[in-house]
């Protein structure tokens, strides 16, 4: 992560993220002293070698990676980039997107079973998983 010098989140305010990942995303930069910026969609001017970006919606991630291809700019080499919610094309894309994401499988048995046996009150934190790909 040392490599890269602004940090820049992507949030769709219109979008049905939760807000609060935008209160992680900011700790999470403060934390280690990290450059940050939140940017309602993809400004072409900021896609500039050393920059990261966490992405939620896979129409940003293309409007990124479409950007940066103008530039010449390779993700991993000149830019990184890390998204929410893994799915089968984020295998693919660029050789494989970095992901954030709770395990959907298991969140869906967990709201099964709330519903067939109901317990009044339950809260459940449903494990977050990272996947490393080749676009950090």
């Amino acid at each position: 992560m040392r490599k890269y010098q602004k940090f820049y989140m992507v949030f769709n305010p219109h979008s049905f993220h939760p807000v609060e990942r935008i209160d992680a995303f900011k700790s999470f930069c403060l934390e280690r002293s990290l450059d940050c910026e939140i940017l309602p969609d993809i400004d072409p001017a900021k896609i500039q070698k050393g920059s990261f970006w966490m992405i939620l919606d896979d129409i940003h991630l293309v409007s990124l990676l479409l950007n940066a291809k103008e530039k010449s700019l390779k993700v991993r080499d000149d830019f990184g980039v890390i998204t929410y919610d893994d799915t089968p094309i984020k295998r693919v894309v660029s050789d494989g997107v970095a992901t954030i994401s709770v395990d959907f499988y298991n969140m869906g048995r967990l709201v099964a079973e709330q519903l067939k046996n109901w317990k009044s009150g339950l809260k459940i934190t449903v494990p977050t998983i990272f996947t490393r790909r080749s676009t950090l």
